[in-house]
């Protein structure tokens, strides 16, 4: 007779146990991990480690992932200061630092000048991400927003060695940017959201291979900035998508440099003034939701309340970004943006608007 072989026996299957066996490992917090207040910030800069080689570093940087994204709003105590009025409140923000005369918050890792910004512009950035969303008092937690640029003056002291080693060049940067897949698009006046997404499937990975991780890093400082100014994204916060095609979780964790993906998230939930309203995961492997699972056991309930994983449905995703054609051609069966007619005048210079196999 003939055999077929169970579903057990196939070799995708097989692994699970193991995998199974890496996520509960990773589940069971150290001593060393739990219970530390300080972040990666407090840190000295390690740029050495390229990659995750063991369970130990995998759940150190979950765990301290975790911990900044449970900073992404801030904290707010009894005694803070709270200013009426957006223009008093930046003022009296942007005194505060003057008051210290500390050369670290010039901000100097970040292009402020390419923009025609300076650190007074910046604090009024500060000042809005401090406003809790729909207070009818319109009061600003000054004391709260100099916290978080205090946590801004780390980071850009910390990382400045290496990001202003050369200039941040706007046309290498826009076209590190097309290369990586990113997709803002153009806004509208219904649609009070800023979205940012990124499909794997727009992602030229040969592309990228020609420039060195500090050139990539400067393309996100550079965008990480030019997003702080737009008053959509200082009004609405980041709607991010991220089109995943059921890539595996090593694999996922290996399209971007380490240093890239660890300095980046230092800015975006660490130090940076863009609130980040919503997460959608589309099209997640399952490994990559089980461990968004166990990361559950760090994040506070408000921080997992934004992340949505969209599976098969895909309205899910549609309606929350505002519509269809808010999302790439290819990133599910609907989406309509034109990947050629991006905000930022992102232009075609190495993916030719082409799909790559993920």
């Amino acid at each position: 007779p003939v055999t077929t072989p169970s579903r057990t026996s196939h070799p995708r299957w097989q692994a699970r146990p193991v995998l199974l066996q890496t996520m509960a490992s990773l589940a069971k917090p150290d001593e060393q991990v739990v219970g530390e207040e300080s972040t990666s910030l407090d840190q000295k800069a390690d740029y050495s480690k390229k990659t995750i080689t063991s369970q130990a570093e995998m759940k150190s940087e979950i765990a301290e992932k975790s911990k900044l994204m449970n900073q992404m709003d801030g904290v707010e105590s009894a005694g803070d200061t709270y200013v009426f009025g957006l223009d008093d409140a930046a003022a009296q923000l942007h005194q505060t630092l003057i008051d210290t005369g500390d050369a670290r918050y010039n901000f100097e890792s970040l292009p402020l000048a390419l923009f025609g910004k300076t650190t007074k512009d910046l604090c009024r950035g500060y000042a809005l991400w401090s406003r809790k969303d729909n207070d009818p008092a319109d009061r600003f937690n000054v004391t709260k927003a100099r916290l978080r640029m205090d946590n801004l003056a780390k980071w850009s002291d910390k990382h400045k060695a290496v990001i202003t080693k050369e200039p941040f060049d706007e046309e290498l940067c826009t076209a590190i940017l097309y290369t990586m897949g990113v997709f803002l698009p153009k806004r509208d006046e219904q649609n009070k959201k800023f979205i940012w997404v990124i499909d794997l499937a727009l992602w030229d990975t040969k592309g990228m291979s020609k420039y060195s991780w500090e050139t990539q890093l400067r393309a996100m400082v550079y965008i990480f900035t030019k997003i702080s100014f737009e008053a959509d994204a200082q009004l609405y916060g980041l709607t991010l998508v991220e089109s995943l095609h059921y890539m595996n979780l090593f694999k996922l964790m290996g399209i971007v440099d380490r240093n890239v993906k660890s300095i980046t998230d230092e800015l975006l939930m660490g130090c940076g003034c863009l609130k980040v309203k919503k997460i959608y995961l589309a099209e997640a492997h399952w490994f990559l939701r089980g461990m968004m699972s166990f990361m559950g056991m760090f994040l506070s309930t408000k921080v997992m309340s934004r992340f949505l994983s969209v599976g098969s449905d895909w309205k899910v995703l549609y309606d929350g970004v505002g519509g269809c054609e808010k999302v790439p051609v290819g990133c599910g069966p609907n989406g309509s943006g034109d990947v050629e007619d991006r905000w930022l005048g992102l232009k075609n210079h190495t993916a030719e608007g082409k799909r790559f196999e993920v």
